[in-house]
């Protein structure tokens, strides 16, 4: 897919047919899928970064767990009231991914998971340089807060 495709601008109102990449795979001079100028990049570049961060980390780590079954540590709650979600995979767990799905309020993430080994924090949707201690010690649990609308990932040390 290619990265125009992946980080289109938010348009109000229609854009001309300039803003979209796949205008230019027809090559059509004429009609209304006619393109007339060269590709406009859009202007999120904040869209963009982040993007581009998850598209790293997920090339990163992405063929350790191509494969792998997940393991819902906390399910979707059916009833909406709890927003966070966290899962890690079935066998032989490398990472854990942690998501908050409320977009106002922080919520707490109680490391009550039978999983051994220290976890320390690689990834964070909100902030790109990771000063997270460790979510947890096998020997020493703790609890996390993920930000309104934060995602986390931890990798096994």
């Amino acid at each position: 897919m290619g990265l125009g495709f992946e980080c289109r601008d938010t348009h109000f109102m229609p854009a001309p047919n300039e803003h979209y990449t796949k205008l230019y795979v027809f090559q059509m001079k004429e009609g209304p899928k006619g393109t007339k100028k060269p590709y406009c990049w859009g202007k999120n570049e904040k869209l963009y970064q982040n993007l581009a961060r998850q598209k790293h980390i997920s090339d990163q780590i992405g063929s350790a767990i191509f494969d792998a079954k997940s393991h819902w540590l906390l399910p979707p709650d059916p009833t909406g009231n709890r927003k966070t979600i966290a899962w890690t995979q079935t066998e032989n767990p490398l990472y854990i991914f942690c998501v908050n799905f409320d977009p106002q309020n922080p919520n707490a993430l109680l490391n009550n998971w039978n999983l051994a080994g220290d976890w320390k924090c690689i990834f964070s949707s909100l902030h790109e340089t990771i000063q997270h201690p460790p979510l947890w010690s096998a020997s020493q649990p703790s609890t996390r807060v993920l930000q309104p609308e934060e995602c986390l990932i931890f990798e096994r040390m």
